[in-house]
């Protein structure tokens, strides 16, 4: 290496050592500030966290698992508010501590705020549904809901989405403000309906007899007993068109297992069908 490349390398390295230097204290300031904001926000989140956990009493709630739930969605909440307010602050801290001057900025943030606000209508739609569901506790973390045309486990709910999980493992960002009609498929003891349609020269007494049994045969293995409540079960003859009895079966299960149920139902009812050579229409 020359002398003169060498000369430029050393005024550099001078250059930033001496700038360290002048701002070391600047740049203490804005490292404190950092990692003040990381602890805040994991012990602030931390007490929120332990707040809920003792104000949500178990008594509220019909079951444990309903409890956590619900503790969950809460805390998802709550940290994210903790989250966006800390870092709001420590964000000005550092722009102060490096010389801007944000007086200027909080002043005019009002009047951006404004000017913004026409453009933000959803936004706040979306914040504001989101505080009703949670307040009114339409669905919790973990719920098996159908919101629109999507279906699936609830993974987190935000101040703006809901994010959904369905069966295929894809995840939804809903918007709050969308959200019309919402079911929840897990919040509490679900009936299950379904329908069968038999050609109307079917024995309909052994069909009834098909179906009783089998519902209770289900609700007696030993991978349904804990699940079922109220076996599946012949309700009534809904209605007989076009060469055929539409018959209603109707069942009770625990939060959250009506598919698992109902899939299993139809493949032993279907089973017995065949045996008996009862098709359906």
């Amino acid at each position: 290496m020359d002398t003169t490349a060498t000369d430029t390398v050393t005024d550099t390295g001078r250059v930033i050592v001496d700038w360290f230097n002048n701002n070391l204290p600047v740049i203490i300031g804005v490292i404190v500030i950092f990692v003040t904001a990381v602890i805040a926000t994991r012990v602030i989140s931390e007490v929120f966290a332990r707040l809920l956990g003792r104000t949500i009493r178990e008594d509220m709630y019909p079951s444990k698992t309903d409890r956590d739930r619900r503790l969950r969605t809460l805390t998802s909440i709550s940290t994210a508010i903790v989250t966006f307010a800390v870092w709001t602050v420590a964000v000005l801290m550092i722009l102060n501590s490096i010389g801007v001057n944000t007086a200027p900025l909080l002043a005019s943030a009002g009047i951006v705020g404004v000017a913004l606000g026409f453009g933000a209508q959803s936004l706040v739609k979306d914040f504001m549904t989101g505080m009703f569901i949670i307040a009114e506790n339409q669905y919790r973390v973990g719920d098996y809901v159908e919101l629109g045309a999507v279906k699936g486990t609830v993974k987190a709910v935000t101040m703006r989405t809901t994010i959904v999980e369905d069966y295929d493992g894809s995840i939804y960002h809903i918007p709050n403000g969308s959200i019309v009609v919402t079911g929840n498929h897990t919040m509490s003891n679900n009936k299950i309906a379904v329908e069968l349609s038999v050609s109307t020269d079917t024995d309909i007494d052994k069909v009834i007899k098909l179906i009783n049994e089998t519902g209770k045969k289900q609700a007696l293995h030993v991978n349904f007993k804990n699940n079922v409540i109220e076996p599946l079960h012949f309700v009534r003859v809904k209605d007989i068109t076009g060469g055929a009895i539409i018959i209603w079966i109707s069942g009770k299960v625990k939060s959250g297992n009506q598919s698992m149920v109902r899939s299993d139902y139809y493949i032993k009812l279907q089973k017995e069908l065949l045996k008996n050579k009862i098709a359906l229409k």
